[in-house]
């Protein structure tokens, strides 16, 4: 099969497929940091066609939050993401951090305030179709 074939082929599957599950219809989930032994937070992030799993990651204050990345959205793989963070009041200053399939892909944040703050996919209208989720920081886990 031919790249043009494949194109054509991935615009008629993700017509059927990848919009039948935009965010805006997942239920919200969430994620509670874990320690590990470098006295670091550790939490997983999957993006997938349109949402976030899971959706709110908890967090404390004033800890390093090791973010692992996978991607498993779109046919083969392709429908490009990121992630977005921007709350420098907080200490999080994330914008367009590229997120390849596959798994692999680590940010380190330490937020400075506690709060809720939202993140976001800024590719082609995902944010609009639900991809979107909150990082919830407390005072204590």
């Amino acid at each position: 099969m031919n790249r043009t074939s494949l194109i054509l082929l991935y615009m008629l599957f993700s017509g059927i497929v990848a919009c039948g599950t935009p965010g805006k219809k997942v239920a919200p989930t969430t994620e509670t940091a874990k320690f590990f032994e470098d006295d670091t937070l550790h939490a997983e992030l999957t993006l997938r066609n349109f949402y976030f799993e899971p959706s709110r990651i908890v967090t404390e204050v004033g800890k390093p939050l090791k973010l692992t990345f996978k991607k498993r959205s779109g046919f083969l793989g392709i429908i490009p993401h990121d992630f977005n963070l921007m709350a420098p009041e907080a200490g999080l200053d994330i914008v367009n951090q590229k997120v390849p399939g596959g798994d692999g892909v680590m940010i380190l944040i330490t937020p400075t305030s506690v709060g809720e703050f939202k993140f976001f996919c800024s590719k082609g209208g995902h944010a609009k179709k639900g991809m979107v989720g909150l990082l919830i920081v407390k005072e204590h886990l």
